[in-house]
């Protein structure tokens, strides 16, 4: 018999790029990362006072009655697997997405509303990220709140209105994109005009972020072979310019005259002027190819186009 629970957090973690596990590493040796990493997950919900409800796969779902057991949940799978991809030098990491909310229990399985915001979460996030609601944030003690930050909106198939996504930091800030920012710490950006053919748009501390890719959803539609559903987002944080690639192909990014960087599933500052080719190189004269601008004024100045 169903069942209505009105608080709820549901977890949903995801292993990333299974796919190329089982190209890499071979079918017996991906599944038996897989299933180590499964097992290893369902260990860390019910360390956490919480309860493993289903494998998805490559994933797991599980349930708690306090949003900061899952929260710890969330930080120990991250730190566990990290460290456990790393020791066997696996290409992969976690996506994680959590969410407070009622939901229908039935046959040790849950249903509506605060599954699927999860779930979407989890999809949205990147490698190594964890992802919930402003809602579950506000229900978290102090010392977790102090824990997360904004990122943005979130389209969810079936929702009219978009869902603010949180980040909730497991590691020390920076250590992401880090690498990327060598040479840059001095780099500040306001805001950043990104352009494709006629249309415009910005990112900046108003709007702090852009989703770029091939479904109508996104902020910026590309309807081109190669580019992903949703294939980059794009992020004011702390005065800068962020690209966050989640793609299938990679984005090719050219900064003023350099060569181009490659991103996938990856993290890259962005600065001065340039452009994006979305899953391919291109010029910048080329249709698909979106040129940007990055201001370290309050307004960005005039560009000719």
């Amino acid at each position: 018999m169903a069942s209505v629970n009105d608080r709820i957090t549901v977890l949903f973690a995801d292993i990333c790029n299974s796919t190329t596990l089982y190209e890499t590493l071979g079918d017996r040796d991906a599944q038996r990362t897989i299933g180590a990493s499964l097992m290893q997950m369902s260990a860390i919900v019910r360390d956490c006072n919480g309860k493993p409800l289903k494998l998805l796969g490559d994933g797991i779902m599980a349930a708690f009655d306090r949003p900061e057991d899952a929260c710890r949940a969330a930080c120990e799978m991250q730190a566990q697997l990290t460290d456990y991809f790393r020791a066997g030098s696996i290409r992969s990491g976690l996506r994680v997405g959590l969410n407070c909310g009622s939901a229908i229990a039935q046959d040790e399985d849950l249903f509506g509303d605060a599954v699927n915001i999860a779930a979407r979460l989890a999809e949205d996030a990147n490698v190594n990220q964890i992802l919930t609601t402003r809602e579950t944030i506000e229900t978290l003690p102090p010392q977790w709140q102090e824990m997360t930050r904004p990122v943005g909106q979130l389209f969810v198939k079936g929702k009219r209105e978009q869902v603010e996504a949180w980040q909730l930091i497991w590691q020390k800030e920076g250590l992401t994109i880090a690498r990327f920012e060598v040479g840059t710490a001095k780099q500040t950006c306001a805001a950043i005009e990104v352009r494709l053919g006629d249309r415009t748009e910005r990112v900046d501390r108003d709007r702090p972020s852009l989703t770029i890719g091939r479904v109508e959803e996104n902020d910026l539609r590309v309807n081109r072979d190669l580019v992903s559903r949703q294939h980059v987002r794009i992020e004011f944080r702390r005065n800068k310019i962020v690209l966050i690639d989640r793609s299938t192909n990679g984005t090719f990014v050219y900064l003023d005259s350099e060569q181009p960087t490659f991103v996938r599933w990856e993290e890259l500052v962005l600065k001065g002027s340039g452009w994006l080719g979305l899953g391919q190189e291109m010029s910048p004269e080329e249709p698909g190819a979106i040129q940007f601008l990055c201001s370290r004024s309050p307004e960005v100045s005039d560009r000719s186009h």
